[in-house]
């Protein structure tokens, strides 16, 4: 598959949406296209940066598309549509596997034999070649501290690479709770030697059909395909003898992740793409085939250690946290850890306590012909987290055969039994994306307020928290109750409820007092501000000076419609002279104050006024 080809399908896969969406009278599923259709986008925009490998991965993105679109058809009337689908995702398995097949044959990163010739360094980082104490794995540990990643790669990193893993990391933890792995080692693997594929052998790429063919032949040994992925990357990971290791600092971590592609990088006293490409310590130099090395050859892939660092700068890895809580901090496998100790475990602020109890706590054994009665909302929770989780379903108390279907979906790809029946294991799996994002935090002494409310905050993006619609109101779904205690519905915007809860939640990991009163207004949060001398207009900032020395990291921004009416607001991540970065809940990629996810944005300083939290 080329280029033209991949454009040509992500153009077919696009009308096809488009024609559903102008078909179908139902709301959600117009809604569920809508978001599909933006990921479309997403990767029209980045068809330009495609390589061999990203191909692959963007060909399982659309693929995740397709079939998020079929699920939301599943609970209503077929039509010709799902033959559409079916022939869509066709031509997409066997473009991924032409792909696959080629980067298998053609980017082999070999060790070379001894007496090969000697490459020059090309980068400004030669790389010791041994592992006594205080070599090489010191040495690794010393480039990810002055590594620096390019800043012409960061959208494709974000767009190729960080993006499927955080949409995938329940499973990555799953494998890691399982060896005592850290989830991010996993995922890095992953990337690069699968191209975030999961209907492969992580082993070599071979299909979870069967036993692996190429080396390593005959893995899984035990058991009967077909495999799921996480088996079979337990598999993998065991055969590598990665499992029940206790030292996974970063400089350790490197060292393994280097050692699973091959030494001939270190061997020659090169950096090594596989863990370096897209960064300053890596610019040309790859082995392009069996113990064939180009001195001017270049890595299309993110490096393993840029992957890591990427992850570290979007909140979603913090590696001065112990060990334990990076290997997977909500167990679903049988004999790791009981499902119920997800919402006991966590230290929940005293404002949310009750709300985020409710959320969590498992609603008992769930299966077909379960309804909602009496004001439960049992089945609602299940029908919202499978759609939260892409595995789309009616969300309206009655668990039928649509919800079946969506709970054997979740349970498949989460790699537990596919019983159709909400049992605590799969429950918990629900629910895991919440409990990470309450998890509590642990700070450097004399940290501030705002750094604990950036912190906090991209921990909650890390999970991407939605809204959902159901009996014809939005504003619904256990993230808006979590952010509003309790409460959803039309008359619920959230913007502020959601900034209210980071602030709350930060003060908690700090443990000192909150330092505004709590808030789900916006007007109120503004007059809260301007009582307590703590309102910065925008007339006082018009310059770049006084943005930048007025406007701290984690302070508040309120979008102002009129002199006594403010709309929206969420926290200011990064205040620039013409423009600021932002997280902020009830919005989408188009900036709306009803929107439907917490999100990052940038914002021009326009009609924009802030609140400071002390």
């Amino acid at each position: 598959m080329d280029l033209e080809d991949y454009i040509d399908l992500l153009g077919d896969a696009e009308r096809a949406l488009r024609k559903r969406k102008r078909a179908t009278a139902d709301a959600s599923e117009k809604r569920a296209l809508e978001v599909e259709l933006r990921r479309i986008r997403d990767m029209q925009d980045f068809a330009d940066l495609v390589g061999l490998t990203n191909v692959a991965a963007n060909l399982n993105a659309v693929a995740g598309v397709i079939e998020a679109a079929t699920a939301a058809l599943r609970a209503r009337p077929f039509d010709n549509i799902l033959g559409a689908y079916q022939d869509l995702l066709d031509r997409i398995g066997s473009a991924t596997g032409q792909v696959l097949s080629v980067a298998r044959n053609a980017s082999a990163d070999d060790t070379p034999p001894a007496d090969a010739e000697a490459a020059t360094p090309n980068a400004s980082v030669a790389v010791a070649t041994d592992d006594a104490a205080g070599g090489a794995t010191a040495q690794l540990a010393g480039l990810y501290q002055s590594m620096t990643i390019r800043s012409d790669k960061l959208a494709e990193i974000d767009h190729f690479w960080i993006a499927p893993i955080s949409a995938n990391r329940s499973r990555y933890e799953q494998v890691g709770a399982a060896l005592g792995i850290p989830w991010y080692f996993i995922a890095a693997i992953h990337g690069l030697e699968s191209s975030f594929n999961f209907e492969t052998h992580l082993h070599n790429g071979d299909p979870l059909t069967a036993r692996t063919v190429h080396v390593p032949a005959g893995h899984p040994r035990s058991g009967q395909p077909p495999f799921t992925w996480i088996d079979s990357a337990i598999d993998a990971m065991r055969l590598k003898d990665f499992d029940g290791l206790a030292d996974w600092s970063i400089g350790t971590t490197l060292d393994r992740l280097e050692r699973y592609n091959g030494l001939g990088y270190r061997n020659r006293g090169l950096p090594s793409p596989y863990l370096w490409s897209y960064s300053n310590h890596y610019e040309k130099g790859k082995f392009v085939a069996d113990r064939v090395f180009d001195p001017e050859a270049v890595s299309k892939q993110c490096g393993a250690a840029v992957t890591i660092k990427r992850l570290e700068q979007r909140g979603m890895l913090d590696l001065a946290r112990p060990l334990e809580t990076t290997i997977g901090r909500v167990a679903t496998l049988s004999g790791t850890r009981p499902a119920t100790a997800a919402g006991e475990a966590l230290d929940l602020p005293p404002f949310v306590r009750k709300t985020a109890e409710a959320e969590l706590a498992f609603p008992g054994t769930l299966a077909n012909g379960a309804r909602d009665r009496g004001g439960k909302l049992d089945v609602h929770r299940v029908q919202e987290w499978c759609s939260f989780h892409r595995a789309v379903t009616a969300i309206d108390g009655h668990f039928g055969d649509g919800t079946e279907r969506a709970v054997r979906t979740l349970q498949n790809d989460q790699g537990l039994p596919e019983t159709g029946t909400v049992d605590e294991a799969t429950w918990a799996a629900m629910v895991a994306p919440m409990h990470r994002a309450l998890a509590g935090r642990e700070h450097p002494p004399e940290t501030s307020i705002y750094t604990a409310v950036l912190a906090v905050a991209q921990q909650h993006l890390a999970e991407h928290p939605i809204e959902f619609q159901a009996s014809g109101q939005g504003n619904i779904g256990p993230w808006v109750r979590l952010y509003m205690l309790g409460k959803q519905g039309s008359s619920q915007p959230w913007c502020a409820g959601f900034v209210s809860h980071i602030i709350g939640q930060a003060a908690h990991d700090l443990g000192v007092p909150v330092p505004i009163p709590r808030q789900v207004g916006v007007d109120a949060l503004v007059g809260d501000a301007k009582a307590d001398d703590r309102f910065v207009a925008e007339g006082t900032v018009a310059t770049g000076t006084q943005r930048l020395t007025k406007i701290p990291k984690g302070a508040i921004f309120c979008v102002r419609r009129t002199s006594t009416d403010w709309t929206h607001t969420g926290i200011v991540t990064d205040p620039g002279k013409t423009a600021f970065s932002t997280i902020e809940g009830n919005t989408n990629d188009e900036g709306s104050r009803e929107g439907f996810e917490v999100c990052a944005r940038s914002r021009a300083y326009g009609d924009k006024d802030f609140v400071l939290l002390g």
